[in-house]
Protein backbone atom coordinates (compact mmCIF):
# COMPACT_ATOMS: atom_id res chain seq x y z
CA UNK A 1 0.00 0.00 0.00
CA UNK A 2 2.60 2.42 0.81
CA UNK A 3 4.72 1.67 -2.43
CA UNK A 4 1.35 2.48 -4.19
CA UNK A 5 0.98 5.81 -2.31
CA UNK A 6 4.41 6.87 -3.21
CA UNK A 7 4.04 6.17 -6.78
CA UNK A 8 0.86 7.93 -6.98
CA UNK A 9 2.88 11.21 -5.12
CA UNK A 10 5.54 11.05 -7.61
CA UNK A 11 3.12 10.86 -11.06
CA UNK A 12 1.33 13.50 -9.49
CA UNK A 13 4.41 15.89 -8.26
CA UNK A 14 4.55 16.93 -11.81
CA UNK A 15 1.21 17.32 -12.89
CA UNK A 16 0.31 21.18 -14.82
CA UNK A 17 -1.24 23.35 -12.90
CA UNK A 18 -4.89 23.46 -13.77
CA UNK A 19 -8.19 23.53 -12.20
CA UNK A 20 -8.93 20.16 -10.79
CA UNK A 21 -5.81 18.94 -10.42
CA UNK A 22 -5.41 16.08 -7.27
CA UNK A 23 -2.02 15.82 -5.86
CA UNK A 24 -0.84 12.74 -3.13
CA UNK A 25 2.01 14.63 -0.98
CA UNK A 26 4.07 12.85 1.42
CA UNK A 27 3.56 14.55 5.33
CA UNK A 28 5.51 11.09 6.90
CA UNK A 29 6.19 7.55 5.95
CA UNK A 30 2.93 6.42 6.89
CA UNK A 31 0.56 9.83 5.95
CA UNK A 32 -0.26 11.15 2.85
CA UNK A 33 -2.42 14.99 2.37
CA UNK A 34 -4.40 14.99 -0.51
CA UNK A 35 -4.68 18.19 -2.63
CA UNK A 36 -6.75 20.26 -5.20
CA UNK A 37 -6.85 22.72 -7.27
CA UNK A 38 -9.61 25.38 -7.47
CA UNK A 39 -10.10 28.23 -9.58
CA UNK A 40 -10.39 31.25 -7.14
CA UNK A 41 -11.99 34.23 -8.28
CA UNK A 42 -10.57 37.54 -7.50
CA UNK A 43 -11.42 41.47 -7.91
CA UNK A 44 -12.02 42.66 -11.62
CA UNK A 45 -12.82 39.70 -12.83
CA UNK A 46 -9.24 37.95 -12.30
CA UNK A 47 -9.43 34.73 -10.71
CA UNK A 48 -6.19 32.49 -9.51
CA UNK A 49 -5.51 28.85 -9.05
CA UNK A 50 -4.69 27.63 -5.14
CA UNK A 51 -4.23 24.20 -3.94
CA UNK A 52 -6.62 23.49 -1.28
CA UNK A 53 -6.34 20.16 1.20
CA UNK A 54 -9.38 18.08 0.40
CA UNK A 55 -8.40 14.82 3.07
CA UNK A 56 -5.25 12.74 4.53
CA UNK A 57 -4.66 8.97 3.83
CA UNK A 58 -3.00 7.21 7.07
CA UNK A 59 -1.67 3.78 6.69
CA UNK A 60 -1.72 1.98 10.10
CA UNK A 61 -1.63 -2.17 10.51
CA UNK A 62 -4.34 -2.95 13.06
CA UNK A 63 -3.61 -4.02 16.06
CA UNK A 64 -3.65 -7.80 16.74
CA UNK A 65 -4.65 -7.53 21.00
CA UNK A 66 -7.69 -5.41 20.07
CA UNK A 67 -10.98 -6.98 21.15
CA UNK A 68 -13.58 -7.87 18.91
CA UNK A 69 -16.47 -5.24 19.48
CA UNK A 70 -20.35 -6.15 18.80
CA UNK A 71 -22.76 -3.94 19.14
CA UNK A 72 -26.19 -6.12 18.31
CA UNK A 73 -26.64 -7.34 21.96
CA UNK A 74 -25.01 -10.46 21.66
CA UNK A 75 -22.12 -11.05 23.89
CA UNK A 76 -20.51 -8.88 25.57
CA UNK A 77 -19.95 -5.00 24.25
CA UNK A 78 -16.41 -3.45 24.75
CA UNK A 79 -15.00 -0.27 22.95
CA UNK A 80 -11.66 -0.44 25.22
CA UNK A 81 -8.50 0.46 22.76
CA UNK A 82 -10.96 1.35 19.85
CA UNK A 83 -11.79 4.77 20.38
CA UNK A 84 -10.57 6.13 23.34
CA UNK A 85 -7.08 4.99 23.43
CA UNK A 86 -6.82 6.63 19.89
CA UNK A 87 -5.87 3.24 17.94
CA UNK A 88 -8.92 3.13 15.65
CA UNK A 89 -10.70 3.76 13.59
CA UNK A 90 -7.58 5.45 13.30
CA UNK A 91 -4.94 7.43 14.71
CA UNK A 92 -6.33 11.02 15.29
CA UNK A 93 -3.94 13.76 14.85
CA UNK A 94 -3.36 15.88 18.17
CA UNK A 95 -4.95 18.52 17.14
CA UNK A 96 -7.91 16.69 15.90
CA UNK A 97 -10.27 15.22 19.52
CA UNK A 98 -10.36 11.55 20.03
CA UNK A 99 -12.91 9.74 18.51
CA UNK A 100 -16.88 9.93 20.65
CA UNK A 101 -18.22 7.14 22.24
CA UNK A 102 -20.15 4.99 19.95
CA UNK A 103 -23.81 4.87 20.14
CA UNK A 104 -26.91 2.99 18.57
CA UNK A 105 -28.66 5.09 16.10
CA UNK A 106 -31.76 3.58 17.27
CA UNK A 107 -31.52 4.87 20.96
CA UNK A 108 -33.04 8.19 21.61
CA UNK A 109 -30.65 11.12 21.50
CA UNK A 110 -28.98 12.48 24.71
CA UNK A 111 -30.79 15.67 26.64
Amino acid sequence: MLATLRSICEQTAGDALVDGRRQLKVLTPQRFETWKTVLQPQEGGRSRLVDILCGEVIVQALPVWLPRVRMDGRGDFTEQGWLHENYLPYVRLSPVPYWPRSRSPLLPSPS
